[in-house]
C-alpha cells in the first residue's frame, strides 16, 4: 500500500499550496497575514526569546508558502533541515541527554551561587 503524503517536503508543500488556491479570496488574504508572523518572528529573534520566535517564524513562512513560490521553497528547505536534525538527535545516546541537562542545571546552580556571594546576600554575607 502506498503513502498518500508524499516523502519530498517540497512535494508536500505544493500540495498544500494547490488545495489552499482553491478556497475563497478572503481566507487566501489571510494567508498574507503569515507575512506579518515572519516579521514578528524574526524581531523577536533579535531578542532572546528564540522559543517564540522560531514557531512564529516558521508559521508566517508557512502561511506565505501557500501564496508565494520563494516561500513554499524555503519552508520546504526549513522542513528538510528539521526533519535532519530530528534524525539526528535521535541517534544521540540517552546518557548524553541526560548529562548534558544535568550540566545545564549545574551552571544555573553555580551562576546563582556566585551571584549570591558578589551580592554578599546570606549565607554568604
Amino acid at each position: 500500500m502506498t503513502d498518500p503524503r508524499p516523502n519530498d517536503p517540497l512535494e508536500r508543500v505544493q500540495a498544500r499550496r494547490r488545495r489552499h488556491r482553491r478556497r475563497p479570496l478572503a481566507v487566501r488574504a489571510l494567508a498574507v497575514a503569515g507575512g506579518g508572523l515572519l516579521v514578528l518572528g524574526a524581531a523577536l529573534l533579535l531578542l532572546p526569546l528564540p522559543e517564540v520566535a522560531l514557531p512564529l517564524g516558521a508559521g508566517g513562512l508557512g502561511l506565505l508558502a501557500l501564496e508565494y513560490e520563494w516561500a513554499a521553497q524555503t519552508l520546504a528547505c526549513v522542513m528538510d533541515t528539521a526533519s535532519r536534525a530530528r534524525r539526528g538527535l535521535r541517534r544521540v545516546p540517552r546518557v548524553v541527554g541526560v548529562a548534558g541537562a544535568a550540566a545545564g542545571i549545574a551552571i544555573v546552580l553555580l551562576t546563582l551561587v556566585t551571584a549570591l556571594a558578589v551580592a554578599g546576600l546570606p549565607p554568604f554575607g
